[in-house]
């Protein structure tokens, strides 16, 4: 079945990025595109989009995203991302303030050829702190998969969003984002104490668009006309590869094999 349009909003979610909850199971194509071009995509979507209640909260319309990704000592999440691996998954925790008082998310992003599935399971800065210290938490699939390559914090990245939504409930999310960084975790913590961030170099504006199997005519359309090619723009691989470009990698291998394991366990 494929909608032609999108109706009207019913009501707004009380967290980031709404729409997730209805696209936990979902197609998810990235392109990178100069600012010109974001700028007519926005007048083309404008009959069929609006800003999500974030975006529509800043002046500039973009905000802050955290994420704070976990991988093995071995980077295995990354190694499985460039090199293709068919069934494969992301850790991370998201959050969207650094002032201690939003939630955060914990996310397994996980994807089987072009189908993405997140599971995300909200919880509340201190339970997500406490994860940090001893590993223990009831975001079950999370702690499996953790438990599964031996995870532990790796990269924090941070990057402005601007976010668009169809009305109502309709099966479609896009995004631009931009102002990309990275940093070497130092600290169990989701505040770093001692910050060196990087830019993470990308060339243009990274563009996400989101749908289930019902996506609109008119986003085949937006794809013709601006003649966009999708790509992988990983995020986190792109800042690792950054890491191993200016020569630090020995610094981040140090951090990863210098951690020590956690005994993963579902908080009781």
């Amino acid at each position: 079945m494929v909608f032609l349009g999108c109706k009207a909003l019913s009501q707004s979610s009380p967290t980031p990025e709404p729409l997730d909850g209805t696209l936990t199971s979902r197609y998810e194509c990235k392109y990178l595109v100069t600012e010109m071009v974001a700028e007519r995509i926005r007048r083309f979507i404008a009959p069929f989009m609006r800003l999500d209640p974030y975006s529509q909260k800043r002046h500039d319309l973009r905000y802050p995203v955290y994420s704070l990704y976990l991988d093995s000592p071995r980077l295995t999440l990354y190694g499985d991302t460039v090199q293709g691996v068919r069934n494969r998954f992301k850790l991370r925790l998201r959050y969207y303030t650094q002032e201690g008082d939003g939630p955060v998310f914990f996310e397994v992003k996980k994807r089987s050829d072009q189908i993405v599935n997140k599971s995300r399971e909200a919880s509340d800065w201190q339970a997500a702190q406490k994860f940090l210290k001893n590993g223990h938490h009831d975001a079950a699939e999370f702690i499996d998969c953790c438990d599964r390559v031996g995870a532990v914090p790796a990269m924090r990245i941070r990057y402005m969003r601007e976010a668009y939504e169809c009305a109502g409930h309709a099966p479609v999310r896009l995004t631009f984002d931009t102002d990309l960084h990275h940093c070497i975790v130092s600290d169990y913590d989701l505040t770093e104490s001692r910050p060196n961030w990087h830019p993470t170099p990308v060339s243009g504006v990274i563009l996400e668009i989101k749908f289930t199997e019902r996506k609109p005519l008119w986003v085949d359309e937006l794809v013709h006309v601006f003649e966009l090619y999708k790509q992988s723009v990983a995020k986190y691989v792109r800042s690792i590869d950054s890491v191993a470009d200016r020569g630090a990698m020995h610094a981040l291998q140090a951090k990863l094999s210098m951690s020590a394991p956690w005994r993963f366990a579902s908080a009781e």
